[in-house]
């Protein structure tokens, strides 16, 4: 090979060798280039894993947070209808019953559904009902015997009222009326029997006012001429006027008892001891009085413990409760009261001139 040839082939190698080192170089650069994107684009991964992180952490804390406001928005909605429910159904519960007076009227009765369902009356021995003013206590049977009360002739199923002078004693409507007339009867025997009468006879009478209405004529005559005389203008009228009359009829109380008679004790009062008739006959028979025999009329409602104004509260409430009669009233009962009156005649020995200075 000549010296040329030798050049030439040396020139060739060389820029194959040249051309070689600048593909490995271009690869290289290559190479470099995938390697900083590579390792850019894990960066920009890292980053956004740690971005997402965080947003689901954010994610997670505001969905426990939401859940957690709804939770108590629960709970507050859940006490507010609970609040309603008591105040709508207003129950009554041992240690509140226990802590407090017991209303004057009870009715012992079973819960309706609306008061069996409710979660506000959960454990409940009743529920109260107030009607202008009147508490009315709803017991129900379970409970009725926990509160030392008792219930006038039995306790079932009924409504009742406080006896006027026995605080734990309640008497049936059907009843209340009857059995405090006889006590009031009862009441003017021992009267009669404390101030040493040798008998008593108690009536009851009911009386009726009558109206026999008006009648009346009335005429004017007028003056006139005549014989050169005048005569004077006259004018009369008549009325005669109405007015009231009071008959009274036996309805079916009499009591007749005798006694040995015995020196006076002051007696013991409860319905009529604000009756001014029954004060002065103590007064006189504790005194100096010797009246052998005697008679009085009592009014009746004078001892009466409902009065009108009551009675219509009482109506009420057993209208509300639907168990009012319309032909039986508690009204009705109170207006009958007070046509009534007692009358009460009473007899006692003769004291002995040695008996009264014995008594003194």
């Amino acid at each position: 090979m000549s010296k040329t040839d030798e050049e030439k082939q040396a020139i060739k190698e060389a820029k194959e060798a040249a051309k070689a080192a600048k593909a490995k170089e271009t690869q290289q650069k290559q190479e470099a280039k995938r390697a900083k994107q590579q390792e850019a684009k894990k960066k920009v991964l890292e980053v956004l894993g740690d971005a997402k992180d965080v947003v689901e952490a954010k994610a997670d804390d505001a969905v426990g947070a939401m859940k957690k406001a709804g939770a108590l928005a629960a709970q507050k909605a859940g006490e507010v209808s609970l609040d309603v429910q008591r105040q709508m159904l207003n129950p009554v519960f041992d240690d509140e019953l226990r802590s407090s007076s017991m209303p004057d009227m009870i009715r012992i009765c079973s819960p309706d559904k609306q008061h069996l369902d409710s979660p506000a009356c959960k454990n409940s021995v009743g529920h109260m009902l107030v009607v202008k003013d009147l508490k009315v206590l709803n017991l129900y049977p379970a409970y009725k015997d926990d509160y030392e009360l008792e219930f006038y002739p039995s306790s079932q199923e009924d409504v009742y009222y406080r006896h006027p002078f026995i605080p734990n004693r309640y008497v049936s409507f059907d009843s209340y009326f009857n059995q405090i007339k006889k006590e009031k009867v009862d009441e003017l025997e021992r009267i009669a029997s404390a101030l040493g009468a040798k008998s008593v006879e108690i009536k009851l009478y009911a009386h009726k006012k009558t109206f026999t209405g008006v009648k009346g004529t009335a005429g004017a005559v007028a003056g006139t001429k005549g014989k050169g005389k005048d005569k004077k203008a006259k004018a009369e009228a008549s009325v005669e006027a109405g007015f009231d009359s009071t008959s009274y009829e036996e309805i079916g109380v009499k009591s007749v008892a005798k006694f040995k008679g015995h020196a006076p004790e002051v007696p013991a009062l409860h319905y009529f001891s604000n009756d001014s008739d029954i004060l002065t006959l103590i007064e006189n028979r504790l005194g100096k009085n010797d009246f052998i025999e005697k008679s009085y009329k009592i009014e009746y409602k004078n001892s009466s413990q409902i009065n009108a104004a009551l009675a219509m509260k009482i109506d009420a409430a057993l209208k509300k409760m639907k168990l009012i009669d319309a032909n039986a009233t508690i009204s009705g009962q109170v207006e009958e009261e007070s046509r009534m009156a007692f009358e009460y005649h009473i007899k006692f020995p003769q004291r002995t001139r040695s008996k009264r200075l014995k008594e003194e």
